[in-house]
């Protein structure tokens, strides 16, 4: 049998099923905290360590592989092995940031058989992955990623059922309960395993295709919550048909989150009566997407940034001059109220002396 580093472990009692374990007001941190003594199957025997999930609390996006491989085992971190490593390609190809990701794997302790001096993975059986599964649920239920992908057949039968087969299914939204958008895909180790460099390539390219629809449902996802932002900043300024604008332009990304920003300014100058409220109610609404929003723009679009100032600056200018001509307006009147005023004083003292 080949040598491997001893385990090290808090006392724990075997058997102990995973609920038992769960912190009574779970968080990351003190979740994996409890996973890393837990005992509930026989995998914690042959395993080093368990090997949580990582990445953002309120990641985008999170997948989910079978089970921890040797690296990883070793390690004490998911996917940083060679399976790992075709992972981060897809996802730089795809153009996903690898750190607003967060991975985890269906079991937490790798399963392995000797051959040799190596230790070869070997697939955990139904009651493996039925005494693991409470961890996941949990992780998932923390983060809440907006996509959730499910890595090779093990994955997606413990999460979308027995009868689920990527073979089929392999990059298609599926309807589910875990997250609003749910698919599968293969596991990247599936793509080590091909028989030869050109069936390696062919498989790479179907995996990177299948990350960029993550990908694309990322950005479906930022587009529909800045339209939101803008229609729902507008209609609390009370700027009827503008609403109409806020949203259709809220689609071009960066540049609707700058005129949302605008239609509060405009809503500032004409509307000072209801000045505060629109205020209250639009740090509300940002607020709620500020997260989302910002991880987004750290990533995928951060080139967009840099191609949509034009953009920006062609959106702003006719409300711009709108905000300077209500200005005028504004001063005008102002000048206006202030001879009224002048008139209405040499009148009453007027009066007064002819009362006198």
């Amino acid at each position: 049998m080949p040598d491997r580093p001893r385990p090290r472990r808090t006392a724990a009692r075997p058997g102990v099923p995973v609920p038992n374990l769960l912190p009574e007001h779970p968080t990351l941190a003190t979740v994996r905290e409890a996973a890393a003594s837990c005992q509930a199957c026989d995998l914690y025997k042959r395993g080093t360590q368990t090997v949580f999930g990582e990445g953002p609390r309120k990641a985008e996006v999170m997948f989910v592989g079978e089970q921890p491989g040797d690296a990883e085992d070793l390690a004490g971190h998911p996917f940083v092995g060679p399976a790992g490593r075709v992972l981060d390609r897809a996802l730089e190809e795809a153009g996903i940031d690898r750190g607003l990701v967060y991975v985890t794997n269906v079991v937490k302790h790798f399963k392995w058989e000797p051959r040799g001096k190596r230790r070869i993975h070997a697939r955990p059986n139904a009651a493996e992955v039925s005494a693991c599964r409470p961890w996941l649920e949990t992780e998932i239920a923390l983060v809440q990623p907006r996509v959730l992908v499910c890595l090779g057949a093990t994955a997606a039968q413990a999460l979308l059922g027995r009868g689920f087969k990527v073979s089929r299914q392999r990059g298609e939204p599926v309807p589910s309960s875990l997250a609003p958008v749910v698919m599968a895909t293969v596991h990247p180790s599936s793509i080590l395993r091909a028989p030869d460099d050109e069936a390696r390539r062919e498989e790479m390219a179907r995996f990177v295709e299948d990350v960029r629809r993550v990908a694309a449902e990322l950005a479906d996802g930022a587009r529909n919550a800045v339209a939101t932002a803008a229609a729902m900043g507008a209609s609390a300024l009370g700027l009827g048909t503008i609403v109409t604008v806020a949203a259709s332009t809220a689609a071009a990304d960066v540049t609707g989150i700058v005129m949302a920003s605008v239609l509060a300014a405009i809503g500032f100058f004409i509307l000072p009566a209801k000045r505060q409220r629109a205020k209250d109610e639009m740090r509300r609404k940002i607020s709620a997407l500020r997260e989302r929003l910002l991880d987004s723009l750290r990533g995928q679009f951060a080139r967009e940034i840099v191609r949509s100032g034009d953009r920006i600056r062609e959106g702003i200018a006719p409300y711009s001059r709108f905000v300077r001509a209500e200005g005028d307006k504004l001063r005008e009147m102002e000048g206006e109220l202030d001879e009224i005023a002048a008139q209405l004083e040499s009148l009453r003292a007027r009066i007064d002396r002819q009362a006198a």
